[in-house]
């Protein structure tokens, strides 16, 4: 976790576990329980939040999840036509939160990730898988289940 504190949300136990495996402190299954109402009991809320996800439901909790002064990042994209949030303008108010976008990031983002991977600092999951697998690996990744990333041997 790169000595953050970190909490993660998902739907899928499988990940959670991986995230848990990374180094994050908390895990809450946002199928399960309310997973604003589980960061805010167990932490107090968090400084940041990241949705990479793409489902709106994670976009709109995102905001719930912070603690005043706090700050949250989108940087996945909802698939199909959901292209709009509700969410509380009086929480992003009252709590003075932020709301930021990210589009892949800048040249200085890219350089820092690579150093970053260069001093062994991130940990992939990855796993190589025949090319005529490719079918299952796309239901898996359209149904939410692919956990890390696939990379396809051609030989």
């Amino acid at each position: 976790a790169m000595g953050l504190r970190v909490a993660a949300v998902d739907v899928s136990n499988d990940k959670l576990e991986l995230a848990k495996s990374l180094g994050a402190e908390v895990v809450v299954n946002g199928a399960e329980t309310d997973a604003p109402a589980a960061i805010q009991e167990k932490i107090g809320g968090s400084h940041a939040a990241i949705v990479v996800a793409v489902a709106t439901k994670a976009f709109e909790q995102a905001i719930l999840m912070l603690r005043p002064a706090g700050t949250v990042v989108y940087i996945g994209l909802p698939g199909g036509k959901a292209d709009e949030i509700r969410t509380s303008i009086a929480a992003i108010t009252n709590w003075e939160l932020s709301v930021r976008g990210s589009n892949v990031g800048t040249r200085q983002d890219l350089d820092e990730a690579v150093d970053f991977a260069a001093r062994g600092l991130v940990t992939a999951t990855i796993r190589k898988a025949p090319l005529e697998d490719i079918n299952s690996i796309l239901d898996e990744m359209r149904n939410g289940k692919l956990v890390g990333r696939v990379v396809l041997d051609l030989a």
